[in-house]
């Protein structure tokens, strides 16, 4: 039996200041979409799909966030239809104990 091989697309969301108030975001969010290998192309494709129904140029990025809520329902929606997992991370940075920690390289 052979493993399953996997692709893994990472991004992130946020900065990693700690000045509230004076421009840092209070969270930082790191999310990754896990697809089968040989699930790649179509998932890949997913982008030009939703570019496609809302009319966007093929090669401008597509950032969630500059989209309107009635353009992101089908964005959602072919996101749900495809063989791949989504796991996010998300820290509330004025919630840690120690956030000296987490400045240090």
């Amino acid at each position: 039996m052979t493993a399953a091989s996997f692709a893994i697309y990472i991004d992130e969301s946020g900065d990693e200041g700690f000045c509230f108030g004076k421009g840092s975001s209070d969270w930082f969010v790191l999310s990754a979409a896990v697809v089968r290998k040989a699930n790649e192309i179509e998932t890949v494709k997913l982008v030009d799909a939703v570019r496609a129904r809302l009319g966007k140029e093929p090669k401008k990025p597509l950032h969630f966030r500059d989209l309107k809520h009635e353009q992101r329902l089908p964005f959602v929606e072919e996101i749900a239809r495809r063989p791949l997992r989504l796991v996010n991370v998300l820290v509330h940075k004025p919630s840690l104990k120690e956030p000296e920690k987490f400045q240090e390289r």
